[in-house]
């Protein structure tokens, strides 16, 4: 299976972009796992800048990638920024980070997900 990420700085079009590709390709999509507030809940930080020459931390990210393709993870189930709706709804479906972790893993148990 091939992997990609798609990174960029805010508001420069990712998301958009990782719909459209995930659309055209029918592939399956993960929204800002890298994100502190609503993405991976290993993440405590948004967006964390990895030090070239720091191998415990490279090792750290590397474990943490293989878990997000492996679908080994838990998003966060708050955000400080969130309004009462989602504070009622997060913790049900871990937003939308969650909800493609829950539509994947669904997918992979009844065989639906396409490998390469």
């Amino acid at each position: 299976m091939n992997n990609i990420i798609i990174t960029g700085m805010h508001r420069s079009g990712t998301t958009v972009l990782g719909d459209l590709i995930a659309k055209a390709y029918d592939i399956d999509y993960l929204h800002e796992p890298f994100n502190a507030d609503f993405g991976c809940d290993a993440i405590s930080k948004s967006y964390p800048k990895v030090e070239r020459n720091n191998k415990g931390e490279e090792l750290k990210y590397l474990e943490l990638l293989n878990h997000i393709f492996s679908l080994r993870f838990k998003c966060h189930k708050t955000s400080a920024t969130d309004g009462w709706i989602k504070t009622m709804l997060r913790p049900v479906t871990g937003g939308k980070c969650g909800m493609n972790r829950m539509r994947l893993a669904l997918k992979e148990f009844f065989g639906l997900r396409k490998r390469k």
